[in-house]
């Protein structure tokens, strides 16, 4: 993992397929994928299919979180059936680079948690999301860029 730091990074829209208390059932989230790759092409507005979001969010009454993986939009209209839209609102968030096996993803999470608390930096009441560039070679080093939202 890259050394987390703390960036700006601006609002955006992301439209994609959604997975409910996705955190329960972690070993399902790869038919996203799937399910995101016969979608796609029905998404309007779309602003560059190479990269892809996995937005990690709380419901309003929810005790799980939920997911979204998805792709930005310029706008979310008209909405095709089947998808769900999510708004990262723009602010502060530590960033940090997952490089490796993505079933070992938790491990950069909870880095990055440590190094908040170290660095005595707030969470922020927003959704997390992980940014993957798909102009990159699978290989043992792909990288997945994470967004903790901070005050």
């Amino acid at each position: 993992m890259a050394t987390p730091e703390i960036i700006e990074h601006r609002g955006l829209t992301v439209v994609g397929v959604e997975f409910l208390d996705a955190s329960e059932k972690l070993h399902l989230t790869p038919y996203l994928w799937a399910a995101l790759a016969a979608r796609i092409g029905d998404i309007p507005n779309l602003i560059d299919p190479h990269l892809l979001y996995g937005v990690w969010y709380r419901k309003p009454d929810a005790i799980k979180p939920s997911y979204l993986l998805g792709v930005e939009v310029s706008h979310p209209t008209p909405l095709p059936r089947g998808v769900a839209v999510r708004v990262i609102v723009a602010g502060s968030f530590v960033r940090a680079v997952h490089r490796g096996d993505v079933a070992r993803i938790g491990e950069t999470y909870a880095a990055i948690k440590h190094w908040m608390r170290w660095k005595d930096v707030e969470p922020r009441d927003a959704a997390t999301f992980e940014v993957y560039n798909t102009r990159q070679r699978i290989t043992d080093e792909y990288e997945v860029a994470i967004h903790e939202p901070v005050t």
